[in-house]
């Protein structure tokens, strides 16, 4: 639609495209079906395969390179590993794609620790562990616009709203008695699995919040936009134990007042967490295949063959 620079009206609309993610390579899985997939003009073979360079596969390929796994190698869709930690160039800036940026990890997630140290972003000596000032956000801030007016912090502000204090008191009180009662981790392996765990993780978070007497729009909005954030997914769809996780698992939850809510330091860059990205795919480059769509994958009796299409050699 026409747009306005200064004070007059522009004749054609601005030019917009999707940037980052080839959704015509991801339609290609709809439109073939199995029966018509093409014949694979090359053949190739891997000790071990990773499927998809996002952050997870790129982990596990790091995992496995220093497993001493010479032949691991791995597919990615689009022509740049990183999935959504990606960056971009915007008028000769860099900027984040997605994520940007990384919480300062804690003990139980002494794997990321190490690699932090690896890369430069942690050291330690005798009066502890010391993170990278120069790469280092200790108090991030972030504004919320609501009822017409910005505030500061994304949970919408309580003043003026008793009712809604109260709620927001009695879950960070739920979320600190689930924090000493069951425990919870990143990565969540690190703590074991309860009966507990298990019984939250049978019901949805928003009849968790219903049956502990949490129904405030401002709560439930706040808590739906966490869980999305993280999951992709809402309070209607994640379960109580993924909705507690979110905040257990790390900072906990802090009502407005609250002395001790103290946001953890994050470690952000320009390009937001595609700097990481960089540092993790850089060494790794000889194993990654972009541009690879994979169209099936089927498990045979002595391994996995994996068919994928070459979107560049379009074979």
């Amino acid at each position: 639609m026409p747009w306005l620079q200064g004070c007059e009206r522009a004749q054609e609309a601005p030019v917009s495209r999707w940037v980052g993610a080839s959704f015509e390579r991801g339609h290609r899985l709809r439109t073939l079906k199995s029966g018509s997939l093409p014949v694979a003009a090359v053949q190739r073979r891997a000790g071990v395969l990773v499927i998809g360079g996002g952050v997870a596969g790129l982990s596990a390929l790091h995992a496995l390179d220093h497993a001493g796994h010479a032949d691991a190698q791995l597919l990615e869709l689009e022509d740049q590993a990183g999935g959504n930690s990606r960056g971009h160039i915007v008028a000769g800036l860099a900027c984040p794609l997605g994520a940007h940026y990384l919480p300062v990890p804690g003990e139980s997630t002494y794997e990321v620790s190490a690699w932090l140290h690896d890369i430069g972003l942690l050291r330690s000596d005798s009066a502890g562990v010391h993170a990278n000032e120069r790469y280092l956000c200790h108090s991030p801030q972030e504004r919320l616009f609501i009822d017409g007016a910005w505030q500061d912090g994304l949970l919408p502000s309580a003043q003026g709203r008793p009712a809604t204090l109260a709620q927001y008191r009695r879950f960070a009180a739920l979320v600190d008695h689930a924090q000493r009662e069951l425990g919870f981790a990143l990565p969540t392996h690190r703590v074991r699995w309860s009966p507990g765990h298990a019984a939250l993780d049978e019901q949805r978070f928003d009849a968790w919040l219903a049956a502990n007497g949490l129904d405030d729009t401002r709560l439930l909005g706040y808590l739906d936009y966490c869980c999305r954030d993280d999951y992709g997914a809402g309070i209607h769809t994640v379960s109580a134990w993924a909705g507690l996780h979110y905040f257990a698992s790390r900072h906990g939850f802090h009502a407005p007042g609250d002395d001790s809510a103290e946001r953890d330091a994050v470690f952000t860059w320009p390009e937001g967490n595609a700097w990481l990205v960089r540092e993790l795919a850089e060494p790794l480059k000889p194993r990654l295949c972009t541009g690879r769509t994979v169209l099936r994958v089927e498990l045979q009796k002595h391994g996995v063959q994996v068919l994928a299409w070459d979107e560049t050699a379009g074979q």
